[in-house]
C-alpha cells in the first residue's frame, strides 16, 4: 500500500503529511498545514485517526479540525502541551529568540492562520 502525500508549502519550505487508505476510512500521519485540510479531505473522504510526529503546529494545523469531525489524534504524551497551547508553542518556537533576530511578520501571520485552533 502506497502513501497519498501531500505537501504544505509556507516561506519557500515543505512540510509534508501523508494518508493511507483502509477500508475503515483514513489513516493520516500528520496532518500539515490547516489550509491543507480541504485537499486532504477530497483524496482520502473520511479521517478515522491521525498519528502526529510530533508536535509542532507545522504538522498539527489541521488536528483539532479532524478531531472534531471524529477522528481519533494519536499524539506523544510530552508533545501534547505544544500541541494544545498555540501561544506557548509560538513562545517555544520563535519569541524566545526575539531578543536575537528580527521575526518576519509574515511568519507571525502565517502562524495564527495555519497553527488551526
Amino acid at each position: 500500500m502506497k502513501p497519498i502525500i501531500f505537501e504544505h508549502p509556507y516561506l519557500k519550505q515543505f512540510t509534508k503529511s501523508f494518508a493511507y487508505i483502509t477500508e475503515q476510512g483514513a489513516v493520516l500521519i500528520d496532518t500539515g498545514l490547516y489550509s491543507g485540510r480541504g485537499l486532504i479531505e477530497s483524496k482520502t473522504g473520511d479521517v478515522k485517526a491521525v498519528l502526529a510526529t510530533h508536535g509542532h503546529w507545522d504538522h498539527t494545523g489541521g488536528h483539532a479540525y479532524f478531531q472534531n469531525k471524529g477522528a481519533a489524534i494519536y499524539l506523544q504524551k510530552r508533545d501534547d502541551p505544544i500541541a494544545r497551547d498555540l501561544q506557548h508553542q509560538w513562545d517555544l518556537l520563535y519569541e524566545q529568540f526575539a531578543a536575537d533576530f528580527d521575526i518576519p511578520e509574515q511568519r507571525r501571520v502565517i502562524y495564527d492562520t495555519e497553527a488551526g485552533s
